[in-house]
């Protein structure tokens, strides 16, 4: 059994001070975002301050984590489908500012909604650097200047995705449970 106290960080349901705010994330050791609508989980935590709060805590060495919006988050940017909250039928893909911990895009669910590649792909024509693609049950894990890519289920995987001298590439990232300097997966 774990020794841990979970608490949760309501900013829509609850009127949090900005002070039970700074506490609940600095005094964590850990912090998981789950999935939902990205663009309106930023736009929230900025409003609220919550971006400069957990950039704090990841400089002070807090583990972030999350899922699908949870996993975009962490990053300079993400392909994310927040439009279909507000319309269903709208299936197009845009790229949302991140917390910019991470200079890299990242997209989730890629094994799951099939048309994510072509999204990223068109995505990362107007967007310098590289993305990672990411199948659902593939996690990556980075510490300090070093990453590894985690899987859960066997068939899935992710891809490095970006355009170099207008043509786009897709190359598939080795799954390996050993480390990796990050600047390999940022070059082009």
């Amino acid at each position: 059994m774990l020794k841990c106290k979970p608490e949760v960080l309501y900013l829509l349901r609850e009127n949090l001070t900005r002070e039970e705010i700074k506490e609940k994330i600095l005094g964590a050791d850990l912090i998981y975002v789950g999935g939902g609508n990205t663009m309106k989980m930023l736009r929230t935590w900025r409003k609220h301050g919550v971006d400069k709060l957990l950039a704090k805590a990841y400089k002070n060495g807090v583990v972030l984590s999350g899922l699908s919006a949870g996993a975009i988050c962490w990053f300079a940017y993400g392909c994310s489908d927040s439009r279909r909250f507000s319309n269903p039928d709208d299936a197009s893909f845009m790229k949302i500012k991140g917390l910019n911990l991470i200079n890299l895009t990242v997209s989730p669910h890629h094994i799951r909604e099939k048309h994510r590649d072509n999204g990223l792909v068109k995505l990362m024509r107007n967007t310098s650097g590289v993305a990672v693609a990411l199948d659902d049950n593939c996690a990556i894990e980075i510490v300090d200047d070093k990453y590894r890519m985690l899987v859960s289920k066997k068939g899935v995987g992710a891809k490095k995705v970006y355009y170099s001298k207008g043509k786009s590439y897709k190359n598939k990232i080795i799954i390996d449970t050993k480390y990796s300097p990050i600047s390999d997966l940022l070059k082009k």
